[in-house]
């Protein structure tokens, strides 16, 4: 009798052993980094180049596959050499580059900008409100039963418009202008991601004439002139999950 309980003792011992490590284990909550990368092109600027942004944004191939947004999914080899190319020649910046880390089923988030101040003014003070603009991200990752991670995420990006500035209590101020996109992808840790869609249009002044007579004041008006063209921009995000 004393060694069926010595020998239930042991097996006690090692199945509380065994839970206490089952609980290590799972108890570790797994993290993700998300590698974002969020590039501006100007697409007037490529034509000089002789790419064709759109028809490139818009290729795809057979192998990718089926991932629903708000946007064109393709993969990043298809426009990695035409993107270096114009970063190179001054057609493409780049906006953002955060490496957000976060745990399983958690939301990370990220902002990059600047404010612009605006004055409003009463009968009785003055206050001044600031407007911000830049890149803001929102990204929540989660593993699934297959070991590919889900990325739910919301990015926006806004910048100042001088064409639609407005004057306020004598100061002169740009209007902010807004692009947003959420998508949900399927990815596998390590695979890249490219998102496209967030396209502007926006009137732009362009002044040119003869150099150093055009600069004359009031008779400079005869030797330069003034001509507004539409600016086309777009905005394209890189994705890259990897488990840590």
């Amino acid at each position: 009798m004393y060694y069926c309980m010595k020998l239930s003792m042991k097996k006690l011992f090692l199945v509380l052993i065994l839970l206490i490590l089952t609980d290590i284990v799972f108890g570790i909550e797994q993290l993700i980094q998300i590698a974002v990368e969020v590039v501006e092109v100007d697409v007037n600027k490529t034509y000089e180049f002789g790419i064709k942004w759109i028809d490139t944004i818009h290729a795809q191939e057979n192998s990718i596959p089926t991932i629903f947004s708000v946007g064109d999914i393709v993969r990043l080899s298809q426009i990695y050499g035409d993107l270096k190319l114009l970063m190179d020649k001054g057609a493409a910046d780049l906006l953002a580059n955060p490496k957000l880390v976060t745990k399983n089923n958690t939301i990370a988030t990220f902002n990059a900008g600047g404010e612009i101040p605006y004055i409003a003014s009463t009968s009785q003070q003055v206050n001044v409100i600031f407007k911000t603009y830049g890149v803001k991200l929102e990204i929540k990752p989660s593993i699934t039963s297959d070991n590919y991670i889900n990325v739910e995420l919301t990015t926006e990006v806004s910048s100042p418009d001088e064409s639609l500035a407005i004057t306020l209590s004598g100061n002169t101020v740009p209007a902010i202008l807004n692009r947003s996109i959420k998508s949900e992808l399927n990815i596998k840790p390590g695979s890249t991601i490219t998102i496209g869609g967030l396209n502007q249009t926006r009137k732009e002044t362009i002044k040119s004439g003869i150099p150093i007579l055009g600069s004359i004041p009031i008779l400079g008006a005869l030797f330069s002139r003034h001509k507004i063209v539409d600016r086309k921009t777009s905005i394209v995000i890189f994705v890259t999950p990897t488990i840590l």
